[in-house]
């Protein structure tokens, strides 16, 4: 055993270097690419050379000398390759003085399109993180203390300068276009108790054989929102609500975020974020951009409530100007009241909300001194953009109790999901969704909007019962019937008449604000109603 075990070793080593010679033949022929885009996925078309066996390949250049780490599977399983031409050293996974990843919570790394820097909060500032995961200082993400992995767009004058950048570099807020989180393939089940309680999570990856449980205590199912036309080993979300303009959007934090679109316009607009010379340089080759599912937000949530999430309600973004990434400091069935001076009581909101993703106060406060002692206002929070004292105020607004994670999935603007009953337009020709189809009110037929579109972009129900939408059965993972009531949430099901859904509520809700509430629509244009995007990779 131990001979056929150097020589599956050496067998490795000699397959790490044809890698790095195939890479560096590339560089002679003076290719125009970073070396750090080339990955499992892409390593064929590149090169020509097999990837069959390869779970991880990542690709740098050190002191101008290609450095691999392979991560086996199939002929070279549970082991690991790394290094140079000169000194490719294999070991056993477990053993390995490889460079590996602070994350052994099992997930799938995240995959990152050409366009997208790797990024963690470092000292204050977004700063480019180690793709690899190595670098304690620079760590992209670990699972296990809910540090979700972040990732960027930039403007296509400074994409270059920070692919090229050194970890630690900051990324300047006016270069970011979008800010993405990733959530890895999972399965999952939920307990048979009663009430609200935590979702039992277990990560795997795309080339797992998929779990087809009950989702129930210990019959795990493999979450569907991961099949999008083929198995992903995960999903980016839009960290915000959608931002900017139309022909321009943006998914930033500490802005407002746009709305008074139909379904079909928020869907159009997020599609072409990846459409030829599109500002964000995507590429249709390698990712998808579209508009959030129910499933994707199932996914999302999910998450959250489990070990590695926040793992209890999101808090209320209650900023009335629907100001990106803000908190109330509460969830949202049990928002503050504050009181004025003459004892008038003062709505749940403000315009600009209370407390910023980043830990900040979102607004000069007057009523600091005779609220701060009860806990309710952080009693730092007598200035705009002071650090709180207790900063968990602004961070639990995400799906993970810290900066890391989600923001804007309770309260701010009501979300329009891509999900739909039967392929109803809307309720009445002039309350209607834009998509070509019956409207369910008058009985009239919307003929000059736009076709729906293929069945991976967007969920369809079937019923009106939350427990047999779904070809007449439930609805896995769609945060429906499986967490119906949880947190006080209220939840409606779609109909002929209002057969779009909303999740996430808005900032004025208190049942009808939170991470499971469920909503609906006809898909009507609402400056009140929002959206949120999803990035899938295509190869």
């Amino acid at each position: 055993m131990g001979i056929v075990n150097n020589a599956t070793k050496a067998a490795f080593e000699n397959d790490a270097k044809e890698v790095i010679e195939g890479i560096s033949y590339l560089q002679l022929k003076g290719y125009n690419y970073n070396v750090s885009d080339i990955n499992e996925t892409n390593l064929n078309d590149l090169t020509g050379l097999s990837a069959d066996n390869y779970k991880t390949l990542l690709v740098t250049e050190v002191n101008k000398k290609i450095n691999v780490t392979i991560i086996g599977k199939n002929a070279w399983e549970g082991l690991i390759a790394c290094g140079t031409d000169a000194n490719v050293k294999v070991e056993n996974s477990r053993e390995s003085i490889c460079p590996i990843s602070i994350d052994d919570s099992g997930a799938s790394g995240p995959e990152l399109a050409s366009n997208m820097i790797p990024v963690m909060y470092y000292n204050g500032n977004w700063v480019k993180a180690d793709k690899i995961n190595s670098n304690e200082t620079y760590s992209w993400y670990d699972y296990r203390t809910k540090k979700w992995a972040n990732a960027v767009t930039v403007t296509s004058v400074t994409l270059d300068m920070y692919k090229k950048a050194t970890i630690g570099t900051p990324v300047d807020e006016e270069d970011i276009l979008t800010y993405l989180v990733w959530v890895p393939r999972f399965k999952y089940a939920i307990s048979s108790l009663p009430g609200t309680r935590s979702i039992d999570i277990v990560f795997e990856n795309s080339s797992t054989t998929k779990s087809n449980g009950t989702a129930i205590d210990t019959s795990y199912l493999t979450h569907p929102a991961f099949t999008f036309g083929k198995e992903l080993n995960g999903l980016w979300v839009g960290k915000f609500e959608i931002t900017g303009e139309v022909d321009a959007i943006t998914i930033k934090p500490n802005l407002e975020s746009l709305g008074g679109k139909k379904v079909s316009e928020f869907y159009t607009i997020i599609r072409n974020m990846n459409s030829s010379g599109n500002i964000y340089n995507f590429s249709g080759n390698e990712a998808d951009t579209h508009m959030i599912k129910n499933d994707e937000w199932g996914a999302a949530t999910y998450l959250s409530r489990s070990i590695y999430g926040l793992n209890s309600e999101i808090y209320k973004n209650n900023s009335s100007g629907y100001y990106t990434g803000r908190s109330g400091g509460n969830v949202g069935g049990s928002q503050i009241k504050l009181n004025s001076d003459g004892g008038e009581v003062l709505e749940e909101y403000t315009s600009k909300g209370f407390y910023k993703y980043d830990g900040k106060c979102a607004t000069t406060n007057a009523f600091v001194e005779t609220q701060a002692a009860d806990g309710i206002i952080d009693e730092n929070c007598d200035a705009e953009d002071k650090m709180l004292k207790n900063p968990s105020l602004a961070y639990n607004a995400s799906t993970t109790g810290n900066i890391y994670g989600i923001y804007d999935m309770s309260g701010g603007k009501s979300e329009y999901v891509m999900a739909n009953y039967n392929n109803y337009s809307g309720q009445k020709i002039n309350l209607n969704s834009g998509f070509n189809g019956p409207n369910g009110g008058d009985s009239t037929i919307v003929t000059t909007g736009i076709d729906f579109p293929l069945s991976q972009y967007y969920n369809l129900y079937t019923t009106e019962g939350l427990t047999t939408a779904c070809n007449g059965g439930i609805c896995y993972g769609h945060a429906l019937s499986e967490t119906s009531g949880w947190d006080g949430n209220a939840a409606a099901m779609v109909n002929a008449n209002y057969p779009w859904f909303l999740r996430g509520g808005s900032y004025i809700g208190t049942s009808n604000a939170g991470g499971l509430y469920v909503g609906y629509s006809s898909g009507i244009s609402l400056w009140s109603y929002g959206s949120r995007v999803v990035v899938t990779l295509t190869n």
